[in-house]
């Protein structure tokens, strides 16, 4: 495969059926691919019902921390803002994730056209946000979606520090990357991608001053939440550490590995794979700039981690969505037959969700958007309890996780939710205090001996049926059936001001 040499970068001759020789050209089809999936993911957004996890960090955002035991605090400082106006709505909750998507792209565009040309980064950037997972990153409240915001940023601002090696470049690159220790602990894999191509590439620059400051700025700008690991014992560090049970032998092993390998081909469409190793076959032929090096080795390092450790431990799907940071442009350039393929896919993937969401047909056993559906009524059934009771305040105590997330995202803005039992996960929350009346939402298959024991770990005496309600799909069908308890407390009438 020939090069063509050009000003921005070089061609592979193999994508001119695709990419014409003149790089800088923009095809004017992508900007509008790009607002079509941008539309797709609000619908998304608005018909699909908030997940456990989403509700989790909702409650986060509604009680701000410098640290929480799963992860950085960022997502719950970029969410926040709306616990205070907004009404209790997924599409309005996950607007600042939305929004996220805007920056993102143009530091994924930026990345590319610095090294091949406008027209090659406007292909990446439409690949890259096609690709489901990264889609369903900018759609659901999670740390994922400023952790790729900041990772293309602080990819593109090292491009910047090794062309130019100015001290705003590096400062840039440091600051990039402290935002992205703030998103999410897995931007630490920054450290060897930058130090590798560093000593590879660019070894006199550790000599220089102002890359050991990009450092520092990186780790004070990390600093909050190295302050509060320190307060509580590394409390999260020691969580995240924690892989899961290692694989007895090499079969478990093996087939955890074929799990993983699964896993990240629906995540990112097999195009992709099977583009990263045609990418691979004509790396004799990419771009020689150290920028694209930079590209390559942020995708390269994840992926090497971890389908390692997927060998030995049990690995989620969306541990690796940074490394198709820079696969995308990768991919594009030196493969953009399997670029336009994956693209195509993604778009009807995307498609196909939006158009099942609002309707779907599958049985909510099969279906895990069912997960999310139905809240309201239950929320409503509390509300209801209060107001027949005549009671103005109560805590609220979810029995398991996920009710004490949902109710938490429903009703925290009015009511105190907290879970039955609180361990180090809800340990932002403030305790319950027994002076007030408690309505306990359970499942309706709960023993009365578990209900007997929540009450007298919170010091009441007393429980009486209030309410009986089944969350139902949009279509009506069941899903869940709780009980609301009221629990008053220990010799005293509940208060009611």
């Amino acid at each position: 495969m020939r090069v063509l040499q050009n000003g921005d970068g070089a061609l592979p001759v193999a994508a001119r059926s695709v990419f014409p020789s003149r790089p800088d050209d923009t095809d004017s089809r992508m900007p509008w691919v790009l607002v079509v999936l941008m539309v797709l993911r609000v619908v998304l957004a608005g018909s699909l019902g908030l997940t456990f996890d989403e509700a989790y960090y909702f409650s986060w955002a509604q009680h701000p921390q410098l640290g929480y035991l799963d992860h950085p605090p960022l997502v719950a400082w970029l969410v926040s803002p709306v616990v205070t106006w907004a009404p209790p709505d997924p599409l309005l909750a996950r607007l600042p994730i939305l929004l996220l998507s805007l920056p993102f792209t143009w530091f994924v565009f930026a990345s590319t056209r610095d090294v091949v040309g406008a027209r090659v980064a406007w292909h990446a950037v439409v690949l890259v946000n096609a690709l489901p997972s990264v889609a369903l990153s900018f759609i659901l409240i999670a740390p994922d979606a400023p952790l790729l915001t900041s990772w293309a940023a602080s990819l593109h601002a090292f491009q910047r520090a090794l062309q130019r090696n100015t001290p705003a470049a590096w400062l840039a690159a440091g600051l990039a990357t402290g935002v992205a220790l703030l998103s999410k602990y897995m931007a630490v894999l920054l450290f060897p991608t930058f130090a590798l191509l560093l000593l590879w590439r660019r070894r006199s620059l550790l000599r220089d001053l102002w890359p050991w400051l990009a450092l520092v700025v990186a780790l004070l700008v990390f600093s909050p939440v190295l302050v509060w690991n320190a307060q509580r014992n590394w409390l999260s560090f020691r969580f995240q550490l924690g892989l899961g049970p290692r694989h007895g032998d090499d079969v478990t092993g093996l087939l955890s590995l074929l799990d993983f390998v699964a896993g990240q081909a629906a995540g990112v469409t097999p195009a992709v794979l099977v583009g990263l190793v045609l990418a691979w076959r004509a790396r004799r032929h990419a771009p020689h700039d150290v920028a694209f090096r930079l590209l390559t080795f942020s995708c390269a390092v994840p992926l090497v981690i971890f389908t390692t450790l997927a060998w030995r431990h049990p690995l989620e799907v969306n541990w690796v969505t940074c490394a198709w940071v820079g696969a995308a442009p990768v991919v594009a350039l030196l493969a953009p037959r399997c670029a336009r393929i994956a693209t195509i896919i993604g778009l009807i993937v995307l498609l196909g969700a939006a158009a099942y969401v609002p309707r779907p047909f599958l049985p909510s056993t099969h279906d895990i958007t069912a997960r999310g559906e139905g809240w309201e009524t239950v929320a409503a059934a509390v509300r209801h309890c209060l107001d027949e009771r005549g009671l103005r305040t109560a805590v609220v105590l979810g029995h398991k996780r996920y009710e004490t997330a949902q109710m938490q995202f429903h009703l925290g803005r009015d009511l105190p939710v907290r879970p039955a039992h609180r361990g180090e996960r809800y340990a932002f929350l403030p305790e319950a205090t027994a002076s007030h009346a408690v309505l306990l939402i359970r499942p309706t298959d709960a023993t009365p001996d578990l209900v007997e024991t929540i009450a007298r770990d919170h010091g009441h005496a007393r429980a009486e049926s209030c309410a009986e309600v089944t969350r139902r799909r949009p279509g009506g069908e069941p899903l869940e059936t709780f009980r609301v308890l009221l629990l008053r407390p220990d010799g005293a009438a509940a208060r009611t001001d």
